[in-house]
């Protein structure tokens, strides 16, 4: 089996209600959770140049260049 990465992400900003009751998950949880540019600079150190294998990838894979365009200006 492979290794996998997860992590929560502290957005910064307090989480609306809709979104705790559709995941469950509360400020509580995400306190302690690095903020998205570093949760997406370990995501990256992870992954280097692996083959990635994701269930959802395209819904993803969006948020995902978005985050590395704006982080790496690419």
């Amino acid at each position: 089996m492979g290794a996998t990465f997860q992590t929560l992400v502290n957005p910064g900003v307090p989480l609306p209600v809709a979104i705790t009751t559709l995941t469950g998950i509360g400020a509580n949880e995400v306190r302690g959770a690095p903020g998205p540019d570093l949760a997406v600079r370990q995501f990256l150190s992870f992954a280097g140049d692996a083959v990635l294998v994701a269930h959802n990838a395209r819904f993803d894979m969006g948020f995902l260049d978005r985050a590395v365009e704006r982080i790496t200006g690419r």
